[in-house]
C-alpha cells in the first residue's frame, strides 16, 4: 500500500510538473509574439536603412556589394560557433547576451553618420560601415542556433505554421510602421541637406527598440535541453552522408547565391536609376513587407495543411519571377501593384517552408548544428552573390542594356535553374493532404488565381474547424 500511495504520489507530481511545463511553453510563445514587434522595429529602422545609408556615404556599387556580402558570409560561419555555445550555456542566456551586443552595435554605426556631416574621414566612412554592420552580422549569428532551437521547443509541431505565420505578421507589421516612420523623419532631414542626420537617428532607434527584445527575452521560459554526447558530427561528415537535408541545404546554397546577385541592388537602382526620392523608395519596399504580413497567415494554413516543400516550390517560383518585373517596370505604382505583390508572397512563402522543413527533418538536439552547417553554405552563396552584382554594375559597359539590368536578367535565370533541379531530389518527410499541382502548372497563367482562392478556402475552412 505504501509502495502504491509512492506511486500515485509520484504520478501526480509528475503530472503537475508537465501541466506546468505546458503553461511555461504557452507564456513562452506570448513572450515571444511581443518580443518579435520590438525586434520587428529594430530591423524595420535598423537593418531596412543601410543600403540607402552606404549611398548617403557615397559607397560605389562594389562598396554596397560588400555591404551585403561580408555580413552574408560572416553571419552563418559565426553561427557554427553559436551551436557550439550551447554545450556550455542555456539557450536563453546566449541569446539574451548577444541581443545585447547587438543592440550596442548601432551605436558606432549611428556615430558615422555624425562623422560624413562633420566631414570627418568622409572616404573612410563606406569601409567603417561595412566593417561594423558585418560585427552586428557575427554578432547575430552567435544567436541564431540557440534562439532557433529554443523556439522548436516551445512550439509544437502542428502549431508551427500558425504560430509562426502569426509571429511574422507581428514582425513584419511592426517593420512596417518602422519603416513608415523613418521615411517620413529621414525625407525630412534630407530637404535640409542633413539625410546623414536622419540616418542617425533612426539607428539610434534600432537601438533602443533592440534593447526592449533583450528585456522580453530575459522573461521567456526556456525548457531544458540535453545535447547527447553523439550529436555532433563534422561539417564534411554532413556533406559526405548526402541525405535528403543535405540536398535541402545545397538548394538553399544555390537559390540564395541566385537572390544575392540581384538583392542588393534594387534599392541602388531606385534611387540612382529611377531617381525616387527616399519616401518613395521606402514605400516601394514598404509594400513588400505590407504583401507579406497579409499572406503570412495563409501560407502559415498552407504549410500546415500541404507541406513545406510545395509551399517552398511556390516560393521559389514566384521569387525568380521577381526581378523579371524589374527590368520592365519603372512605374513605382506599378511596382508595388505587381512586382512587390509576387515579391511578398513569393517571400512569406519561401521564408516559412523554409523555417518549417528544417523543424521538421532534424531532431531537436541536432537543430543548432544543422542550421549552422545550413546558414553556411548558404551564406558563401550571399558572399559571392553581391560581389558578381558589383562588380557587372561598376566594370561591365554595354550599350544595349544598363549593367544593374544585366544583374537582375543573371539573378532570375539563377532562380529559376535551381528550383527546376534541386526541389524535385527533395522528399517531405511528415505526411501532408495532397496538393493538385500538376494543375496549377498546367495552365501556370491562371496558377496566381487558383493558389489565391485556395489559400483563401485554406483559410476559411481552418475558421470554421
Amino acid at each position: 500500500m505504501l509502495k502504491e500511495n509512492k506511486l500515485i504520489a509520484s504520478d501526480g507530481n509528475f503530472a503537475e510538473k508537465l501541466v506546468d511545463d505546458l503553461k511555461l511553453r504557452e507564456e513562452a510563445r506570448k513572450i515571444s509574439i511581443k518580443e518579435s514587434a520590438v525586434s520587428g522595429f529594430s530591423s524595420g529602422v535598423g537593418d531596412n536603412y543601410v543600403t540607402l545609408f552606404g549611398l548617403a556615404l557615397n559607397a560605389n556599387a562594389t562598396q554596397i556589394g560588400f555591404l551585403s556580402a561580408f555580413p552574408g558570409l560572416l553571419s552563418p560561419i559565426s553561427q557554427f560557433f553559436g551551436s557550439k555555445l550551447m554545450e556550455k550555456q542555456p539557450r536563453q542566456k546566449i541569446v539574451a547576451k548577444y541581443v545585447l551586443m547587438q543592440a550596442l552595435m548601432w551605436i558606432p554605426i549611428a556615430i558615422l553618420g555624425i562623422l560624413f556631416w562633420k566631414l570627418i574621414a568622409i572616404r573612410s566612412l563606406p569601409w567603417l560601415l561595412i566593417f561594423l554592420y558585418s560585427i552586428l552580422a557575427i554578432v547575430g549569428g552567435l544567436i541564431g542556433p540557440a534562439w532557433f532551437s529554443w523556439m522548436g521547443d516551445i512550439v509544437p509541431a502542428e502549431e508551427r505554421g500558425k504560430y509562426f505565420g502569426r509571429r511574422n505578421k507581428i514582425a513584419h507589421g511592426s517593420s512596417i510602421i518602422a519603416i513608415l516612420i523613418g521615411s517620413i523623419v529621414l525625407d525630412r532631414f534630407a530637404t535640409h541637406g542633413l539625410a546623414v542626420i536622419g540616418f542617425a537617428i533612426l539607428f539610434s532607434a534600432a537601438f533602443i527598440s533592440r534593447i526592449m527584445a533583450y528585456f522580453y527575452l530575459k522573461k521567456q521560459h526556456e525548457p531544458k535541453l540535453e545535447l547527447k554526447k553523439d550529436y555532433y558530427f563534422s561539417f564534411w561528415a554532413f556533406l559526405k552522408k548526402y541525405t535528403n537535408f543535405t540536398k535541402f541545404t545545397i538548394y538553399i546554397a544555390l537559390f540564395n547565391l541566385a537572390l544575392a546577385i540581384a538583392s542588393p541592388f534594387f534599392t541602388v537602382y531606385m534611387k540612382e536609376n529611377l531617381g525616387l526620392s527616399y519616401i518613395m523608395i521606402m514605400i516601394v519596399n514598404m509594400s513588400m513587407l505590407a504583401f507579406i504580413l497579409l499572406f503570412n497567415p495563409l501560407v502559415g494554413k498552407f504549410s500546415d495543411k500541404y507541406g513545406n516543400l510545395k509551399l517552398m516550390y511556390m516560393g521559389s517560383f514566384l521569387l525568380a519571377l521577381y526581378p523579371v518585373g524589374w527590368i520592365f517596370i519603372k512605374n513605382p505604382i506599378l511596382l508595388i501593384a505587381i512586382v512587390q505583390l509576387i515579391g511578398g508572397i513569393g517571400n512569406a512563402a519561401y521564408a516559412l517552408s523554409l523555417t518549417n522543413f528544417i523543424y521538421d527533418t532534424v531532431t531537436p538536439q541536432r537543430r543548432g548544428l544543422c542550421l549552422a552547417y545550413l546558414n553556411i553554405l548558404a551564406g558563401i552563396g550571399l558572399f559571392i552573390g553581391p560581389l558578381i552584382g558589383g562588380y557587372i554594375i561598376d566594370n561591365i559597359n554595354v550599350t544595349f542594356m544598363r549593367p544593374i539590368l544585366i544583374v537582375f536578367v543573371i539573378s532570375a535565370m539563377g532562380r529559376f535553374v535551381a528550383p527546376t533541379f534541386f526541389l524535385p531530389k527533395i522528399k517531405e518527410l511528415r505526411k501532408f493532404q495532397e496538393f493538385p499541382f500538376s494543375t496549377y502548372m498546367s495552365y501556370p497563367a491562371t496558377a496566381v488565381m487558383r493558389l489565391t482562392r485556395q489559400f483563401v478556402h485554406t483559410s476559411y475552412s481552418k475558421k470554421k474547424d
